[in-house]
């Protein structure tokens, strides 16, 4: 028996199409240039950085100067500053791309966590129906009703104290035992705690739209042929769930999560750029931006602190929005 839905009702294909999503998808020239500005990004932010000279990440006298400078860091070591220096005088273009990385990494992993409540909670209710699909859609409902801002905050601030807790009790027992490696992870942690947090609590908020998006699909497959032969073989509900209707689901997924990381971006980026984001030493495009915004003043203009990293998130967002769209399209052309 095959767990696939039949070609007519699969989503992706309509009845009369004769090319896969796979297909469609590779002949929409914008989601390809999307493709390849998405990749050329990742690349530059996750490679980049470790094979630029060190002095980059160094301060230097050097502060807000112009793109073109030469810079002399304080450590020693000379470099060209292509997109210029900040207030401390570091460079502009390695800070932009190790923000960039935090972004992304922050926008991935939230989306994950997204997708894997959303998926649940969706598939839950779309199967079980009844009291189950109404307590979840409406708890879906009441979370929609909140300000997305004022509930990360929140939890920001509910788990920052018990979170920094458990790693100083994490690092004492570390300690206590002489475990060396564990604690020099313990404390390779500790700046990073706000990060972690942000990305639970963004993660924990945007899966809404995946719990729908994913519960409509999941009424309509279940009615599916296939679904009543699997209930007539015997076969729990958990495991038609996963083994039949989850691979039916996995393009509807991935579509919704690409569009689901440019949004998690922005609110990291919006948290940070009110200060109640990603802090030092990490930084990411939204404190970038916050530190080019208050350079930016009418007297003196250091437009490069502020156009780099806008220009930098801006092609990237939208780059994951285009792809996001071309994604539904190829395979959602009903």
């Amino acid at each position: 028996m095959s767990s696939r839905a039949p070609s007519p009702a699969a989503p992706g294909r309509a009845a009369s199409d004769p090319l896969s999503g796979w297909e469609r998808l590779k002949l929409d020239r914008l989601a390809m240039l999307s493709l390849g500005v998405l990749l050329l990004s990742a690349l530059a932010c996750f490679l980049v950085p470790p094979l630029m000279e060190a002095a980059r990440n160094t301060t230097s006298a050097s502060t807000y100067a112009p793109p073109g400078t030469e810079v002399s860091a304080m450590g020693g070591g000379v470099y060209r500053a292509w997109l210029g220096t900040d207030a401390s005088g570091r460079d502009v273009l390695y800070r932009v791309l190790s923000g960039g990385r935090v972004s992304l990494v922050v926008g991935l992993c939230a989306a994950a966590v997204s997708l894997f409540i959303g998926t649940l909670v969706g598939m839950t209710a779309g199967f079980y129906g009844g009291k189950v699909d109404s307590f979840l859609m409406r708890l879906v409902d009441v979370l929609y009703a909140n300000p997305r801002v004022l509930f990360v905050l929140i939890l920001i601030s509910a788990l920052t104290g018990p979170l920094s807790l458990g790693i100083n009790e994490a690092r004492a027992a570390a300690e206590a035992r002489g475990w060396d490696t564990v604690r020099q992870w313990v404390d390779g942690a500790i700046p990073y705690q706000r990060t972690l947090i942000l990305i639970f609590c963004l993660g924990v908020i945007e899966w809404l739209t995946m719990a729908r998006i994913v519960r409509g699909q999941v009424l309509v497959l279940k009615e599916q042929q296939f679904i009543a032969a699997a209930r007539v073989l015997g076969q729990s509900r958990w495991k038609i769930m996963v083994r039949h209707l989850l691979p039916n689901l996995w393009t509807v997924i991935l579509t919704y999560l690409t569009l689901t990381v440019p949004v998690v971006v922005l609110d990291e980026s919006f948290l940070s750029f009110l200060g109640l984001g990603i802090e030092e030493p990490a930084s990411s495009w939204g404190t970038l931006l916050k530190e080019g915004a208050g350079a930016v003043n009418p007297l003196i203009s250091r437009w490069w602190l502020l156009v780099t990293p806008g220009v930098a998130m801006g092609l990237t967002l939208l780059a994951l929005n285009f792809l996001g769209d071309a994604l539904r399209d190829a395979f959602d052309v009903r």
